[in-house]
């Protein structure tokens, strides 16, 4: 079985062990992940205005497959 993670055209990306999947607003192409894989969605963004100072951080996962056979 095998596991497959596509960025699907997001502005500050989705990465894989630290290599962008895509460039920015490009759907990527499906790129398999595995055990072990570390994987971030976008990248921390601080937007200031008049009104507010935001930060948007980004989110990662280690990621841990587990494949049962039920015979």
């Amino acid at each position: 079985m095998k596991f497959f993670l596509q960025d699907t055209k997001s502005s500050n990306g989705t990465f894989v062990n630290n290599q962008r999947l895509g460039k920015c607003n490009e759907e990527s192409q499906p790129f398999e992940i595995y055990t072990g894989d570390i994987i971030q969605f976008g990248v921390d963004v601080t937007e200031n205005n008049r009104k507010s100072n935001l930060d948007y951080l980004y989110i990662f996962l280690n990621i841990k497959t587990f494949y049962f056979s039920y015979t």
